[in-house]
């Protein structure tokens, strides 16, 4: 049984776990297979995530844009 958390895994795929926590992550992925299926759930939805991941439209960019402008001007005087 593994003693890593479905968290330990998450930041293990954004490589935000230390070299020696991911070294062990990684050692113990190999060789259980439990972890290794949830770290693969895990890997499949940060893909669709990534997939589902829609710019925002020029107009609203524009506009969030002149709001920050016109409220940061007013703020400062």
């Amino acid at each position: 049984m593994s003693i890593f958390t479905p968290e330990d895994l998450l930041e293990y795929h954004y490589q935000e776990t230390s070299s020696e926590k991911s070294f062990l992550i990684a050692d113990a992925l190999q060789t259980d297979w439990a972890l290794h299926q949830k770290y693969e759930v895990i890997c499949q939805a940060a893909a669709r995530l990534d997939k589902s991941l829609v710019p925002p439209r020029p107009e609203a960019v524009q506009y969030i844009l002149d709001y920050a402008a016109r409220h940061t001007a007013t703020a400062t005087v």
